[in-house]
C-alpha cells in the first residue's frame, strides 16, 4: 500500500497528483520483486497494491492492483462517503 499527501495549503494539480501516482506505481513495482513478496507469490498467495492520494484529510485518489501494475480506475473520493 502507497499513500501519498498532499498538504493542505499546497494546490492538489492534476500534474502534482499525476506524479505521486508514478512514483508510487514504480514504488509498488520495487515492492513486487522482493525476495519475500515472490516467495509469498510462489506459494500461492495474492498480492494486492494499493495507491492513496490525500489533499489534507479529502481523499483524492484511490486506486487497486491485483499482482501487476495495468490501467486502474480512478475512484472518486466521494464514492467512500
Amino acid at each position: 500500500m502507497e499513500f501519498k499527501f498532499i498538504k493542505r495549503g499546497e494546490p492538489s494539480t492534476q500534474k502534482k497528483i499525476d506524479a505521486f501516482l508514478a512514483d508510487s506505481k514504480k514504488q509498488l513495482d520495487n515492492y513486487k520483486e522482493d525476495e519475500l513478496v515472490q516467495s509469498y507469490l510462489r506459494e500461492g498467495l495474492k498480492l494486492q497494491m494499493v495507491i492513496v492520494v490525500f489533499w489534507g484529510w479529502e481523499m483524492l485518489y484511490c486506486e487497486k492492483f491485483d499482482n501487476k501494475i495495468t490501467q486502474g480506475q480512478v475512484t472518486n473520493s466521494n464514492s467512500f462517503l
